[in-house]
């Protein structure tokens, strides 16, 4: 489910944000969880009819503050596994029989986190997005339930129960909601803006047991706009210098004395890995005399929303004990990985995280993404197979891993190892194929890009340009006069490294006589990396 496009450049053309640069080195992370930011991620919001979320944002700034949302449900459904072939119902266990093409129609069946939910057949995850504007006068903070969303009067101005000026609509979630929640900040054309005011929290609690039940709280992840370029976002376009430098344009002849090019904003790079210190699997807390078992939640870094296609990702483990012994593993998911250490125990990863068969009580956990890249789109894009209607999964059992036939693991070495990938929308501009030296606009007529009167004459570059640059790629368009224009610095979405992760961690401990108890963590963030991007609707 998506919402609607309200604005026509940020829906029509996407907000790009790439990593590009790796700075530093182990000891330092780019991102924060204590400070307001231009970009906050809530990794974990639950809406199961158990729990629910209680989410906060607040504007730090002095100025107003405007922020587009989505959130992405991964909440997963147990699939039967269909059989070869049959002729009534019954060759099909609890599924239906097409006998038109006489195979068993997959059907869903009961909500489940992994694959040992739904014994003997497979948690499939389908990422779906639904996106949201939020609008904060200076200072002003915010609050909802997940489950319940947050509702305006009719003026669209005063809310008509909490009182106060309104954010703006913000849509109640289904039943079950296992997902994230991520906020861009953006100034009132849309586009985005590197403010750095806003600051979130989020409490994950039992329905309708605030006072009562246990919770879990943690900080939203903050990435901040820094002015560096380790995480570029383009797509606005200013006047640099001349008489109207910083104001918005759409081509050279806005800019006198100026041009106008693409704003780059920088922000701060994903981190390189993750650290979490927990209480093994079944560990025996000594104080409380409590069973532990913690429950990890991981997003990968980049995503590309605006493409609703979901990005495969790796946590790959090293897991040491007290007495300094390590074990190594990986773990494979699309757009979320929500689970207990004890459910990875047993999903065929080779994760260890048992108290009692590791000897020890208290873990260390180092996460990172793999080495070397991907495809994020294309005809070999690496993903997890959960439609039968996908081409790349003929034949393939729901739940498996596909990459193309060409490919080994997933690994590409370049955009020709992904052919038909994608490129971000928009990221490009039009620019004439061939230079041509002119001291007149009459001098440009001779270029085969310039037909139709399109080009100027840059008199104090002595070379002819396009007065309005059509943003490129398009999908089913190319640029203006054919050959006379060709298309640069679109980025591509083809083969790019394996995206960074970031994530919190929530403890379960189950006391023998007493009331549960939870509480979550921010997990460690050190270092940065290169490569990651976000497409947003």
């Amino acid at each position: 489910m998506r919402g609607l496009k309200r604005n026509p450049w940020l829906f029509g053309l996407g907000v790009l944000l790439a990593v590009l640069v790796v700075y530093g080195g182990h000891a330092r992370a780019d991102v924060t969880t204590d400070q307001s930011a231009s970009i906050i991620i809530f990794p974990k919001v639950i809406v199961d009819g158990t729990r629910d979320t209680f989410i906060q944002i607040a504007n730090t700034d002095n100025m107003q503050a405007n922020a587009e949302c989505v959130y992405i449900n991964t909440a997963g459904t147990c699939y039967d596994t269909p059989s070869e072939g049959c002729s009534v119902d019954t060759n099909c266990a609890a599924n239906t029989c097409d006998t038109g093409s006489g195979t068993c129609v997959v059907t869903p069946t009961q909500t489940c986190s992994v694959d040992t939910d739904c014994p003997p057949n497979v948690c499939v995850h389908q990422c779906t997005e639904v996106n949201f504007t939020i609008f904060l006068t200076g200072q002003q903070p915010t609050y909802w339930f997940a489950s319940e969303g947050r509702e305006v009067a009719d003026d669209g101005v005063v809310m008509s129960v909490l009182g106060g000026f309104s954010p703006g609509r913000i849509q109640p979630l289904p039943v079950p909601f296992v997902g994230e929640l991520k906020c861009i900040e953006i100034d009132a054309s849309g586009a985005p803006v590197a403010q750095n005011s806003l600051k979130g929290e989020a409490i994950i609690l039992e329905e309708e047991a605030l006072l009562v039940g246990p919770i879990s709280e943690y900080n939203a992840i903050g990435i901040k706009a820094s002015g560096a370029p380790s995480l570029e976002l383009t797509g606005q376009t200013v006047c640099a210098g001349g008489d109207n430098a910083g104001l918005p344009c759409s081509g050279a002849l806005e800019c006198p004395g100026g041009t106008c090019s693409s704003v780059t904003t920088g922000y701060n790079a994903c981190p390189a890995a993750l650290y979490v210190n927990h209480y093994g699997d079944g560990a025996i807390d000594s104080f409380t005399g409590a069973t532990s078992d913690t429950e990890l939640t991981l997003v990968p870094c980049s995503e590309l929303l605006e493409q609703q296609t979901p990005v495969h990702a790796s946590a790959v483990f090293r897991i040491t004990t007290e007495l300094e012994q390590s074990v190594s593993c990986s773990v494979p998911f699309d757009c979320l990985l929500n689970a207990r250490l004890s459910d990875l125990d047993t999903n065929g990863s080779g994760c260890n995280f048992n108290a009692a068969l590791l000897g020890s009580e208290n873990l260390k956990s180092r996460i990172r993404p793999p080495s070397g890249s991907i495809c994020y789109s294309g005809d070999n894009r690496c993903h997890i197979c959960v439609d039968v209607n996908d081409p790349a999964c003929s034949g393939v059992p729901l739940g498996t891993i596909v990459g193309g036939p060409s490919l080994i693991g997933c690994a590409c070495g370049s955009d020709s190892d992904c052919p038909n990938f994608l490129t971000a929308t928009g990221s490009g501009s039009c620019a004439l194929s061939a230079s041509t030296a002119c001291t007149q606009e009459s001098d440009c007529n001779a270029n085969a890009g310039c037909t139709g009167g399109v080009c100027i004459c840059d008199t104090e570059g002595g070379t002819c340009i396009v007065a309005t640059p059509a943003a490129c790629p398009i999908p089913g368009e190319d640029c203006p006069n054919g050959t006379g224009q060709t298309c640069s610095g679109a980025i591509s979405l083809g083969c790019r490294p394996w995206p960074g992760l970031l994530g919190v961690a929530e403890e379960f401990q189950t006391p023998a006589s007493q009331i549960p108890g939870t509480a979550a963590v921010n997990l460690h963030m050190e270092g940065s990396r290169p490569g990651d991007v976000i497409i947003v609707p």
